[in-house]
């Protein structure tokens, strides 16, 4: 399933680029992982996905820096 997912994240890649792209993929694995909800919740793309609208929106909520 690794290679599948890298081998379409590499075509796609590729095409966006339009060259060649080397993919190398690492998975690192945490002890107990299943067992821990918040591991759990952290994996859920849905979960990322709001993680990022939040601090999108609060940088937009930022006032706007002064420069000299």
């Amino acid at each position: 399933m690794l290679k599948k997912i890298g081998t379409e994240a590499r075509k796609e890649l590729e095409a966006l680029l339009d060259t060649k792209v080397f993919l190398g993929l690492f998975v690192k694995v945490a002890p107990d992982w299943r067992e821990n909800p918040q591991r759990v919740r952290e994996l859920d793309w849905h979960f990322q996905l709001e993680g990022l609208s939040t601090a999108q929106a609060d940088q937009s909520e930022e006032p706007p820096r002064e420069t000299e």
